[in-house]
């Protein structure tokens, strides 16, 4: 599975001294739990803005068009996890070909041996469709950078403070 993560979250010196006096362990809790709503917030507006449209898409918009849909449906934030004194969340896909997308790729490519079936030449319809093998090759791939993922989470970050605040501010005003 590709996952894909960010920098940190710094709360500011204001929140620190607020939260100076509660239990660091409470708090990574409320954290995460507005970290892990944050991140289902943001694969959402990843799906809606990075990976949907009809491509190409010029490389500088970081999108990618929809052929099936299938990288669009596995985007899938994970819950968040407290691991240290660090809450960490993150937003991949089990889709191959995401990684080639999201960091670039240059190089050698196996194509599998593969039936192909001719209902044209030459812009002329064949009065019966011609059919024959490939075998398999290899060809060169360039796929640039696109970084839709990466993109998505810096254009949305946002949304995490936004919801890191709410469940502190639920917290704490409910206690």
């Amino acid at each position: 599975m590709l996952t894909v993560s960010t920098t940190p979250l710094q709360p500011s010196p204001a929140l620190q001294r607020a939260l100076a006096g509660v239990k660091l362990e409470a708090l990574k809790g409320i954290v995460a739990r507005g970290l892990t709503r944050g991140t289902l917030l943001m694969a959402a507006q990843i799906q809606a803005k990075r990976l949907t449209g009809k491509g190409p898409f010029p490389v500088s918009q970081h999108k990618l068009g929809v052929v099936s849909g299938r990288l669009r449906q596995s985007i899938r934030p994970t819950a968040a996890r407290i691991e240290g004194d660090s809450v960490i969340s993150s937003i991949g896909s089990v889709v191959s070909y995401l990684k080639a997308h999201e960091f670039g790729f240059s190089g050698a490519v196996k194509v599998r041996a593969h039936e192909v079936t001719m209902t044209s030449l030459f812009g002329k319809k064949l009065a019966e469709p011609l059919r024959f093998s490939r075998l398999a090759s290899t060809r060169q791939a360039k796929i640039p950078e696109r970084r839709p993922i990466r993109t998505g989470i810096e254009e949305n970050a946002p949304l995490l403070n936004r919801e890191i605040t709410r469940e502190l501010k639920s917290h704490f005003s409910g206690s």
